[in-house]
């Protein structure tokens, strides 16, 4: 049975839902199923993690907004001003 499910699950381009009929078997607890998928994405965030190079911690938004200096958006110099003409 489980050759039947084999290859009614690669007919199907990978999808188990007809082959584990044909298969006979029992559903998984689904907690079971829950718990793996659990464990599989934990697993896989410490690798990525591993992966990234360690970076500072970013701190405090409003801190880094303090602390860089204030700067007008200027295109052109400012005009000397023009003292009273008479």
């Amino acid at each position: 049975m489980t050759l039947v499910g084999l290859e009614q699950t690669a007919q199907d381009g990978g999808k188990w839902e007809v082959g584990w009929l044909l298969a006979l078997q029992e559903d998984p607890p689904w907690a079971t199923t829950a718990l793996a998928y659990l464990k599989e994405a934990d697993v896989i965030q410490s690798h990525r993690q591993e992966a990234i190079p360690n970076r500072k911690p970013a701190g405090n938004p409003s801190e880094k907004a303090e602390a860089a200096p204030k700067r007008r958006n200027q295109r052109y110099p400012k005009k000397p001003k023009e003292e009273n003409k008479k």
